[in-house]
């Protein structure tokens, strides 16, 4: 399995890195892409954009903030909705519904 994070901030980084101490099968994105550059060298894993961590990865985090959901989702939708990621949201204050309204898939599994 492979896990992707999209934002390498405190919270995607602290998993991120915790994760990394038993699977180096990760992927990471951000929107300062120096800043998962710098993660992936870090732990020795792959980074890319937001587009290839949804495409290749069967868990992704999602650690962006809260107001940059739809910005970062409604992009994603047909990509989503073509590979049906588990997403694991960490946005403080997103329901699970609205989640799978942004992803554009009311029975994608979305985790909180």
């Amino acid at each position: 399995m492979r896990y992707g994070f999209i934002g390498c901030g405190n919270m995607g980084g602290a998993i991120a890195r915790a994760m990394a101490n038993s699977t180096k099968n990760i992927l990471l994105a951000d929107a300062d892409e120096k800043k998962a550059a710098n993660l992936a060298a870090e732990l020795g894993v792959a980074c890319g954009n937001n587009e290839y961590v949804i495409g290749q990865c069967e868990t992704v985090f999602l650690g962006v903030k809260p107001q940059m959901a739809e910005e970062v989702l409604k992009p994603l939708q047909a990509r989503i909705k073509k590979k049906r990621p588990t997403l694991i949201s960490m946005m403080a204050g997103v329901s699970i519904a609205r989640v799978k309204e942004l992803a554009g898939d009311d029975s994608l599994p979305v985790i909180r």
